[in-house]
């Protein structure tokens, strides 16, 4: 039975009992109770009836673990049964989480459009501009942003989302009960106390693996209308969510590499290996969307204005204040108000330590 003919079979089914659907989780793999799931004569009931009473005791605790966990936490859950079950994520042509954990507000999750922006964990300081530029161009469309909750480009995007008034859904490799890495914890609890969600087809304490991520990067496809990939290595997670997009029939775009660009290889392999499109200005992206907008930046990413400064300043290397004041002919205070400009212009990054790097082209 394919996937299309899913959400019909299933459009008057009543949510299944949480304890029930989750001891059925904890008896089956996740692809097995997904198979089982497409028999119209399958119920979790007929499913537990049938199992040996001392399998079906050890799968029952389990399960009573991880739903107190659940109820602590405010994590909720559905099956691929349930009619609020995303619909785009129901269709992909893999076997979708048979059951999806959620924490925060779910109905992010049920708007038009929905947009996974990706990109390298050791992404340029050039990347993070651009993806802060992508967002706040897509910001007057009514999207949901869908990310991966990574360092890098993934976090970055949920930043920005944030500060456009996005709703953004961190989807995790893990279960709902902490934040990979900790580092990102505060990014997540901002995106639940904004209105986004977190989502997982895991329940609380399952650990993140090497197996986890590539599955993780399916969710985050399949719940996307279009993939967006700013900056990749030429392997890596986004090429995987990149891959999935295209398999799914998503709509997939690339930002433009730029010449010598190593950690942008990626970008330059989709390009050429899957004839994916790439755009070099938010116009330009939306242009490939043919999404209406009210407006959009007419020229490329921006540049900064304050030539001797840019001059000054890499865009991969950070220097500290004093080494940009060494090149200047300027005071340490006029210094100061020029920084501070350009971080507003966001063309310019402060990092730890009073470093700064440039965002030119």
């Amino acid at each position: 039975m394919s996937n299309d003919s899913l959400p019909d079979l299933l459009q008057n089914k009543q949510p299944d009992d949480p304890l029930n659907l989750l001891t059925a989780y904890h008896l089956n793999s996740p692809k097995a109770l997904y198979n089982k799931m497409f028999d119209a004569h399958w119920t979790v009931k007929k499913e537990l009836a049938q199992v040996p009473p001392m399998r079906l005791e050890t799968a029952r605790q389990n399960a009573l673990a991880s739903l107190q966990r659940c109820d602590d936490l405010g994590i909720g859950m559905m099956s691929i049964r349930d009619t609020a079950y995303p619909k785009r994520l129901l269709n992909i042509n893999d076997p979708a989480p048979a059951v999806l954990f959620w924490r925060g507000d779910f109905s992010s999750l049920a708007r038009h459009r929905t947009v996974a922006i990706v990109g390298a964990r050791k992404a340029t300081p050039r990347a993070r501009v651009i993806t802060n530029e992508i967002v706040e161009a897509l910001a007057p469309l009514n999207i949901t942003l869908v990310s991966g909750m990574a360092l890098g480009v993934d976090a970055w995007a949920h930043a920005a989302a944030l500060q456009f008034n996005v709703p953004t859904v961190a989807c995790l490799a893990h279960g709902l009960d902490s934040i990979s890495p900790e580092t990102n914890l505060a990014l997540a609890q901002s995106i639940l106390d904004e209105g986004g969600c977190w989502v997982s087809q895991y329940p609380p304490d399952v650990p993140a693996s090497k197996h986890t991520f590539p599955l993780r990067n399916r969710i985050i496809a399949g719940l996307s209308q279009a993939v967006i990939v700013v900056e990749s290595a030429f392997i890596g997670g986004s090429l995987i969510t990149a891959n999935k997009g295209i398999d799914y029939n998503r709509e997939v775009f690339v930002v433009s590499p730029g010449w010598k660009n190593k950690r942008a290889a990626g970008n330059e392999r989709l390009m050429m290996e899957f004839g994916v499109a790439s755009f070099n200005s938010p116009k330009a992206l939306l242009g490939l969307l043919g999404w209406d907008a009210p407006t959009a930046p007419s020229t490329s990413f921006r540049l900064p204005a304050d030539a001797p400064l840019v001059e000054a300043l890499s865009s991969t290397d950070p220097l500290d204040f004093d080494a940009i004041l060494s090149k200047l002919a300027c005071g340490a205070a006029e210094l100061r108000v020029r920084l501070m400009h350009a971080e507003m212009d966001r063309w310019a990054i402060r990092w730890p330590g009073d470093r700064y790097t440039s965002c030119s082209e």
